[in-house]
């Protein structure tokens, strides 16, 4: 790739397909597989983007957290090309050949007739608003008329439920740039290795005694840092990322990712863990993804399979979708909470900073800042909010920053009538 090509990721208009998880982060953060969609794209172009496009409330936490540029327009006299890539595509070694990023000016659509990937002019670029570039780069924008279109091949995720489906295949795929068959880590002898062949262990990891990792149907990666303990048995493909804990007996299974410093207990399927989070106790979840900051009290279990066997119906974009899939699980936004013996139906949706307890099953959607028993939701604080989340980030020695703080705030207001159309009772100050 030339100097004057900068690589930049965008979201389009169908990012909030992917909501309550993309409150706090831009899509292309979401992990699949061992890592995100984000890295998935930079390892295709072996390069780190040199840009971000995210929406407008993301801008401040987005570029405290990469260190990157964000919704940054090209300078009056910057020339050459930019590369412009979906944060929902799913990147694999041949993107960087299908997409280029040297070459005429192009827009690659997907099936659905979306822009998912561009190849502009700095120039033309400019003309475009930067905070709601999903908006404006579409193939009927003034600013690309007589651009050529070309068809984009290669897979991109449409629904949040993609993503748990996509996982195994994705570990898979991501685990081909680890070094497999080495354990340069501190494996007891008293460990069992089944496809060792197939199995990484970072250095700075640990494998207790009595663990079983069997990698007869697909690979697993333990990354630095990472703790597996006495008993625990994970059957892959299974990612564990650094500084993670897998509990004594857990039984983790294929298709799980657990991301950055998490603890991880119980019986847990194809299910993704995006980094922080605790579930540390007996009780069963599948076919999940959990945010950032979240904690899962001792016995929360999830249904992933309705007692029909029928396909399951998932709360997405403001109303109940039907996603032709049997094995559904549930969708947890950031900061979010649950009590012991927690039970969580088939396909349910929780916002972000949720506080759920009780022998009651919540509803299959709760509204960010929710707080409650069953379907006996108060709203949440906004203030204890926000002191729950800065005592939790403080006990793994991250500080909650005034553009964290703030982005909560903002999730809290912009989530009020959905809170109140919901039933959600606001309390009285």
């Amino acid at each position: 790739m030339t100097s004057q090509v900068t690589l930049a990721l965008f979201e389009d208009t169908h990012t909030s397909r992917f909501l309550p998880l993309v409150w706090t982060r831009p899509v292309y953060d979401l992990r699949c597989g061992i890592s995100t969609l984000r890295e998935k794209i930079e390892a295709a172009y072996r390069r780190r983007a040199d840009l971000l496009y995210t929406r407008p409330h993301l801008t401040a936490v987005t570029a405290q957290r990469t260190g990157l540029p964000v919704n940054r327009r090209p300078a009056a006299d910057e020339e050459g090309t930019v590369l412009l890539l979906s944060g929902r595509v799913v990147a694999d070694r041949e993107l960087a050949s299908r997409v280029p990023p040297e070459g005429p000016e192009a827009l690659y659509l997907d099936d659905e007739g979306l822009v998912v990937a561009a190849r502009l002019a700095a120039w033309r670029l400019r003309a475009l608003p930067p905070a709601s570039l999903g908006e404006a780069l579409h193939a009927d924008a003034a600013e690309l008329h007589g651009l050529p279109h070309h068809r984009f091949v290669g897979q991109v995720v449409r629904w949040p439920w993609e993503l748990v489906h996509l996982n195994a295949t994705q570990i898979v795929a991501d685990a081909a740039s680890f070094p497999l068959g080495r354990s340069e880590g501190d494996v007891h002898p008293g460990a069992h290795l089944i496809g060792a062949e197939h199995i990484y262990i970072a250095p700075e990891a640990s494998v207790a005694p009595g663990a079983v990792l069997d990698a007869s149907e697909g690979p697993i990666v333990v990354m630095d840092g990472a703790r597996i303990m006495a008993g625990s048995v994970i059957i892959g493909p299974v990612a564990v990322g650094p500084n993670s804990l897998v509990k004594a007996g857990a039984c983790i299974y294929e298709g799980t990712s657990i991301g950055p410093v998490c603890k991880v207990g119980g019986e847990v399927e194809e299910s993704i863990f995006q980094a922080y989070s605790n579930k540390q106790h007996d009780g069963f979840l599948g076919h999940a993804v959990v945010g950032e900051w979240c904690n899962l009290g001792a016995g929360t279990t999830n249904s992933d399979l309705k007692n029909n066997y029928s396909t399951v119906r998932v709360w997405v974009d403001g109303e109940l979708r039907q996603t032709g899939e049997q094995f559904v699980g549930c969708f947890i936004g950031d900061h979010t909470k649950t009590g012991i013996g927690t039970l969580l139906n088939t396909g349910t949706v929780i916002g972000v900073a949720c506080n759920l307890y009780g022998t009651s099953m919540p509803p299959k959607f709760v509204p960010s800042f929710s707080w409650g028993e069953g379907k006996k939701l108060v709203e949440y604080r906004l203030d204890q909010a926000i002191q729950t989340a800065r005592r939790m980030m403080a006990r793994r020695h991250v500080e909650l920053t005034p553009a964290e703080a703030d982005l909560l705030t903002y999730i809290f207001a912009v989530t009020a009538r959905e809170r109140q159309s919901h039933g959600v009772v606001e309390l009285e100050v």
